[in-house]
């Protein structure tokens, strides 16, 4: 029988605030000696603009618009440098007004099989309640949220989707959701980068125990 296996993985680290996009640029990167000089030379550049800034770099991918700013990376080996990049950005950045952050650890699984790949499906959301009413019922996204059991405001939400690409993989994601402010703060820049310090191997832990458990469900 064939295994369920992970065939891909990232973790991004999500903030929300009220940044300026066109400042984001490799050059400014390495000028606050945030990556080093080498980096900044072998960058694949899609767009800056006042609007909205996106390039990667060998181990991560940046993406910054008037709102949100996004650090991803699909390295394993290099999760804990996305937590120090934001850390080093939020310190240069705080007095920049922010509200929240979230980290999201994805996983991309391929069941092994079109049976597993159903199963999971029918487990997380049973046909029974559809097939009266549709052919072949089949989850097509699933959003489940928890509330937090620590000291923070926010919420624990998983997300799984099929990759209709043919074949029998599935997109299983945990966002782990701080909510620090109602409106931007420069107050709330410090405390997300004191709680990216404090908190990564708890995020990290519980991500890793939601997404086995998503995985334990297709076998």
């Amino acid at each position: 029988m064939a295994q369920t296996r992970q065939i891909g993985q990232s973790v991004a680290i999500v903030v929300l605030g009220a940044f300026n996009p066109s400042i984001f640029q490799p050059s400014w990167f390495v000028q606050e000696e945030l990556v080093r000089s080498e980096e900044g030379e072998s960058v694949e550049l899609e767009i800056i603009h006042p609007e909205i800034t996106i390039f990667n770099m060998e181990w991560f991918q940046f993406q910054a618009n008037r709102d949100r700013l996004v650090i991803r990376s699909s390295r394993e080996s290099h999760f804990e440098a996305v937590r120090d990049l934001a850390s080093g950005v939020l310190d240069i950045l705080r007095h920049t007004p922010t509200c929240a952050v979230g980290v999201n650890h994805d996983r991309v699984l391929d069941c092994g099989s079109r049976d597993a790949f159903d199963r999971l499906g029918w487990t997380l959301v049973p046909k029974d309640p559809w097939v009266s009413v549709l052919e072949r019922p089949g989850m097509s996204l699933l959003h489940e949220q928890g509330a937090r059991t620590d000291a923070y405001d926010g919420f624990i939400k998983v997300m799984i989707e099929p990759i209709l690409d043919g074949g029998n993989n599935v997109s299983t994601k945990v966002n782990d959701h701080f909510a620090m402010s109602a409106d931007n703060s420069p107050s709330s820049t410090n405390t997300i980068k004191t709680l990216l310090g404090s908190e990564w191997v708890t995020i990290s832990e519980r991500a890793s125990h939601i997404l086995d458990r998503m995985k334990g469900l297709v076998t």
